[in-house]
């Protein structure tokens, strides 16, 4: 349920003009306050419904902050002198085209891009794809009117407008990334509304038709870690148990998965549970045999393509292990390609014999692989000279490396001088084996959610840099299994206004966040407690004390007392603030205020038997504080991991 009235008189924004591949700044002009005359939304005669849910979208919204509703057309004989904001390709902005010229191409607006331009106080919102259009319409009721998006259950609307003042447009908005999203719980939980106004595109949230759809990936139910439904061991077993409690798999698929030899006898390697595959079987030996793991996983995929005509996408990542298959065959090959490299060469022979029989079943249909890039094989297959150590080890046309680098410190971007040695240039050595790339990275400290982690300063450089490597999918991975740890959403929306325009200031951006989520009367108290902890994490690197620094890291002995209480005065201010104050949003800038606070009041809980002068008495009135917070917003989880949950929190502490 949204609880999300704000109140404001009038809005005087400005439509941001530099888009991230433009470099001319062309003044806005003011052209006229729009409630001072009468505008209609104009669609074309067939119109997508895509078009129609947005016309609806823009008809409600524009209601909600003005009280003047705007009839939606399809004729413009219907306008009986109106102005219009047209939505696609009109007739009007038909005629506009004619003479103008814009480019509405996939390559122009890297497919989910979108076009506005005004003209005789008449709007017109273009694009290549019915997502871009939506995404367009979106751009303006941010812009003009003020509206902000900024959580899965929070929008700030102004209502009760007395103007709305409307400034020239003639700008193309286009992506970074053809493809992007940062994963946290509403997106995983598929929360469709938010993914379309935080403008993303990602298979882990497909939105439906009427919202423009997303890019065609095939769905497996984890789209990280896919060889597990492509080949599912539970196919292959013999029925028993061997003498590690596991299942046992059929002897003439036991080389299909991970392995080793004991005794000259195939052992399956099963790692906390999961089993990878072995990709030398087929490749380097038993190329001939048809239970081989190239020949099952080749035919698995047509069967599976035959019932999905309509992906052009498909990924294949590896079980979430932390080694390769251990076997002879694969230790070798390792060896000479890298990890990295015998992943390629299993991916390019999948490739290969999959859209040749795509090619010939289904009219010249191909598909595009992704290959994860992840764990043991996150490292390129490159020389110590930085080429590829052969030409197996490049990936084919119709394959994209899908780079995640999870040992990365992501407070820092990947090229930064402060970055691991593990991490830092690698994405460098990976491009030059001339593919196309789309890269996973991480957001959260996935065993402490509130644990403090000043990620977004790290975005621009961060996305900078993936532009600049070509990549075509951006996917930032947050927490995504509890709703209540608010730097998500301060986290996403940074994110994706940076996707959209890479040269905004991301502290101005953090700052607008606090302002229309916390309220007039505290945010600048949260900006400041955001500005205290990232000053400090700042600090501490110039002593070469990062997350690398492991667990020794987030100590009370590197967030020491003064400053932890410190951050907890922040929020007890602003909470203070806010119950003073006469806001109609109160009740709902408090709850905002007070899960916020439970990273401060987390971290302080965790550190206070560090600090000297701290007793039980202290400890006790802080966890209550803590937990009486966690029950009244029904927090469930502090970490990634099943048993990180606030239950066995509460009984660390007594509770």
């Amino acid at each position: 349920m949204k609880n999300n009235r704000i109140f404001c008189l009038s809005v005087l924004l400005l439509p941001l003009i530099c888009s991230c591949n433009e470099s001319e700044d062309i003044s806005p002009k003011f052209l006229c306050d729009m409630l001072s005359k009468d505008y209609a939304i104009l669609l074309a005669k067939e119109s997508s419904e895509t078009e129609n849910y947005v016309a609806k979208e823009l008809k409600d919204t524009y209601f909600r902050c003005t009280n003047v509703n705007l009839d939606i057309l399809d004729d413009i004989a219907m306008l009986n002198g109106k102005n219009f904001i047209s939505l696609g390709n009109t007739e009007q902005f038909n005629g506009i085209q004619a003479r103008k010229k814009i480019d509405l191409s996939k390559q122009a607006l890297n497919e989910d891009g979108f076009y506005i331009y005004t003209e005789s106080n008449n709007i017109y919102i273009n694009a290549y794809n019915d997502r871009g259009i939506m995404y367009g319409v979106y751009e303006f009721l941010e812009n003009t009117l003020g509206v902000k998006y900024l959580s899965h259950d929070y929008t700030y609307y102004p209502l009760s407008l007395k103007e709305v003042n409307l400034y020239s447009y003639d700008k193309a908005y286009v992506p970074l990334f053809p493809q992007r999203a940062y994963l946290n719980t509403p997106v995983f939980d598929n929360d469709f509304n938010y993914v379309a106004h935080m403008r993303f595109n990602t298979d882990y949230a497909v939105m439906p038709s009427y919202m423009g759809g997303s890019s065609l990936w095939h769905q497996f139910p984890i789209p990280g870690h896919t060889v597990g439904s492509i080949l599912p061991y539970t196919n292959y077993l013999e029925g028993g148990v061997d003498s590690n409690g596991m299942p046992l798999i059929k002897e003439e698929y036991k080389e299909v998965y991970q392995h080793r030899y004991i005794d000259d006898k195939v052992v399956n390697n099963w790692y906390l549970g999961e089993l990878d595959l072995c990709y030398t079987n087929g490749v380097d030996y038993n190329i001939s045999n048809g239970n081989s793991t190239l020949n099952l996983m080749i035919e698995s995929l047509k069967e599976i393509l035959t019932k999905d005509t309509t992906c052009e996408y498909l990924h294949i990542g590896q079980a979430d292990v932390a080694f390769s298959c251990p076997c002879s065959h694969c230790s070798e090959s390792a060896s000479k390609y890298k990890s990295s490299g015998v992943m390629i060469r299993f991916v390019n022979k999948v490739e290969e014999a999959v859209n040749s029989y795509l090619r010939e079943t289904q009219n010249g249909r191909e598909v595009t692989f992704s290959m994860f890039a992840y764990s043991y094989n996150v490292q390129p297959p490159v020389n110590d000279e930085g080429k590829p150590i052969d030409e197996t080890v490049i990936p084919n046309k119709r394959v994209t490396i899908k780079y995640a680098p999870i040992q990365a410190d992501y407070v820092y971007s990947l090229d930064d001088s402060r970055q691991n040695d593990s991490t830092r240039n690698q994405l460098k050595k990976w491009s030059v084996l001339g593919c196309d790339f789309m890269a996973w990275t991480y957001a959260t400290i996935f065993s402490n959610y509130y644990y403090y982690y000043p990620h977004y300063q790290s975005l621009r450089n961060l996305l900078t840099e993936l532009h600049n490597a070509n990549v075509i999918y951006e996917f930032d991975q947050s927490l995504y299994n509890e709703y209540n740890v608010y730097q998500q959403y301060l986290d996403a929306y940074v994110f994706s206004k940076l996707c959209w325009d890479i040269d905004k200031d991301v502290n101005e951006l953090v700052k607008e966040f606090c302002k229309y989520y916390f309220g007039d009367d505290a945010y600048m108290d949260v900006y400041n407690f955001h500005m205290l902890m990232d000053g400090h994490y700042n600090y501490l690197s110039t002593k070469a004390i990062t997350l690398d620094s492991g667990g020794s890291f987030i100590t009370g002995t590197n967030f020491p007392y003064q400053l932890m209480n410190k951050a907890c005065q922040y929020f007890a201010d602003a909470i203070a603030k806010t119950n003073a104050s006469s806001s109609k949003q109160k009740e709902t800038y408090i709850k905002h205020l007070e899960i916020a606070s439970l990273t401060p009041l987390y971290m302080s809980l965790r550190f206070y038997p560090y600090y000297d002068g701290v007793n039980d008495e202290m400890s006790s009135s802080l966890a209550s504080k803590f937990f009486d917070l966690t029950d009244k917003y029904g927090v469930k989880k502090y970490g990634e991991n099943s048993l990180l949950t606030i239950a066995n929190l509460k009984k660390e502490y007594g509770i």
